[in-house]
């Protein structure tokens, strides 16, 4: 047990890589997110436009047209399985369904029950009850699903878990639009069972999943890699921020506490000025003057301009010491976690490979920084990121975008 100011925490499960991408940091945190130059910009935008309430969104089929890095269409392949053309056509499909995905959050909101990204159809599903929003969903672009259960329902749902204690067992919850249902995972049934009649849930109005371990915190015990922690804990680098006039970078709040020292390549680099954990994973690591924060993140050939969500069922890729650069695909969003630390609420799950010494790390979706690594399972099944844009309101922070 390692105690920190404001809260304790138990290092077996709190992981941190070895030694390898600090030795090749030196005097900025340019150097710290290096290799990444690929430039959204020219897609292939095909027919019709629709119009949600200010929005102005393409309807028509996209494929991206600029140049992609070899080590991201070498991830594509690896991991998704899709040759150069595939991963065109999905890079543009994806990024057309988020920006309809965020006009319709805009123009209907609360009176939809969902929304997910359909990689077989390659179009945004949108899931309502009633006609009205149907007819919104469609003038926006997105493909209509009549559901049962309405997003109120589902928040409604959500909130009862929450305020509900968990169990160890208990590994965590999330909304899955494309079941239509709260999902409630677990490493036992009677548990399950329990956890929802102390939270006041009909059994038969969730789904269940029974898994096979609870999900970890990723960052590792261990001597030298990319940022050091007091002279003993290690962790990854999310992304390049500033915060009034200091310069810094965003990471996951279990890394450290507030005032840890943070070192990087054996020298003095600054020290947590914020640091937020259990209830949410973030934090925000104050340089000294000698490192400038960059908007690159290792691995990744795109610069990071924005930060716009990808829907669920779309792409996304991370980076982080141990495992390198990996994507996957976003499974569920405002999950939560019931780590042996702590529950952490809000986080978004994805299918990228994770492991021990990457906690902090970058999620990335083209220009768009997605979030950064808090934890997952211990075999790559599961990865689960700190939603950027939670972070950043938390924090008061913004991003370096240029």
């Amino acid at each position: 047990m390692v105690e920190g100011p404001g809260r304790s925490r138990t290092r077996q499960q709190v992981h941190r890589p070895p030694c390898g991408c600090i030795c090749s940091l030196h005097c900025d945190l340019e150097k710290s997110m290096n290799r990444l130059s690929f430039v959204l910009g020219s897609f292939a935008l095909l027919t019709a436009v629709a119009v949600v309430g200010t929005q102005t969104v393409s309807t028509g089929s996209v494929a991206y047209t600029g140049d992609l890095d070899p080590a991201l269409l070498q991830a594509y392949q690896r991991d998704l399985g899709l040759n150069e053309q595939q991963a065109r056509e999905t890079i543009g499909a994806e990024t057309r369904a988020s920006a309809i995905e965020t006009a319709l959050e805009q123009a209907v909101g609360d009176q939809l029950a969902g929304t997910y990204y359909d990689s077989a159809s390659r179009r945004l599903i949108a899931n309502v009850t009633d006609e009205s929003t149907a007819a919104s969903a469609r003038k926006a672009g997105a493909d209509v699903r009549f559901v049962q259960r309405s997003g109120k329902q589902l928040t409604a749902t959500m909130a009862q878990l929450d305020a509900a204690e968990a169990d160890k067992d208990i590994t965590g919850w999330f909304i899955d639009p494309a079941a239509n249902a709260v999902t409630v995972k677990g490493l036992n049934q009677a548990a399950i069972g329990a956890f929802l009649a102390k939270a006041g849930v009909p059994a038969d109005s969730v789904r269940t999943v029974i898994e096979a371990e609870r999900p970890q915190t990723h960052a590792e015990i261990v001597g030298g890699m990319e940022y050091g922690i007091n002279g003993q804990f290690l962790c990854s680098v999310g992304f390049g921020a500033r915060k009034g006039s200091a310069n810094g970078f965003v990471s996951a709040g279990h890394c450290g506490d507030t005032g840890s020292k943070v070192t990087i390549n054996g020298s003095s680099a600054g020290s947590f000025t914020q640091s937020v954990f259990p209830g949410s994973d973030y934090s925000f690591v104050t340089t000294t003057s000698s490192w400038t924060p960059t908007n690159k993140v290792n691995g990744h050939s795109q610069r990071i301009t924005g930060q716009q969500s990808t829907a669920v069922g779309g792409s996304v890729c991370r980076s982080g010491r141990t495992t390198g650069y990996k994507c996957g695909t976003i499974k569920a969003k405002n999950q939560t976690a019931n780590y042996a630390e702590g529950t952490v609420r809000g986080l978004t799950s994805s299918t990228a490979c994770s492991d021990h010494g990457d906690s902090g790390g970058s999620f990335v979706t083209g220009a768009n920084a997605q979030g950064v690594l808090s934890g997952g399972s211990a075999n790559c099944g599961e990865s689960l990121f700190q939603p950027i844009g939670a972070a950043l309101s938390g924090l008061g922070a913004t991003l370096v975008t240029s």
